[in-house]
């Protein structure tokens, strides 16, 4: 997919829950395309209360969240990626400038 955005010039895809794992298959299957990739982190309760501030779509039951999250800590925690922003007190807006910081300097280098 990461082959086919770039060939239509898209420039940013946010994707959900893709935990790191120990083999880095995301960084192989990505080689030959320009990336970075940067993973949002937020503390358990901000997830628990953006989670349950929906009012459309799917809220993930209490449980289920925090499997998830630990699952992820875990990897993060395994892998320890490079680029990790911890989102638990910033707005969307922030989020946004943040990663794009981030992704900018990532490209100078």
């Amino acid at each position: 997919m990461a082959a086919t955005y770039v060939a239509h010039e898209v420039s940013c895809v946010l994707d959900v829950y893709a935990p790191p794992g120990p083999s880095d298959l995301w960084g192989e299957l990505l080689a030959d395309v320009p990336t970075v990739r940067v993973h949002l982190f937020p503390t358990f309760e901000a997830c628990k209360q953006r989670n349950n501030a929906r009012n459309q779509g799917i809220v993930i039951a209490d449980a289920a969240l925090e499997r998830n999250y630990s699952d992820f800590a875990w990897c993060l925690e395994r892998t320890r990626p490079d680029h990790v922003i911890d989102s638990t007190h910033m707005a969307p807006a922030e989020t946004l400038e943040a990663v794009d910081r981030l992704v900018g300097d990532a490209l100078s280098l």
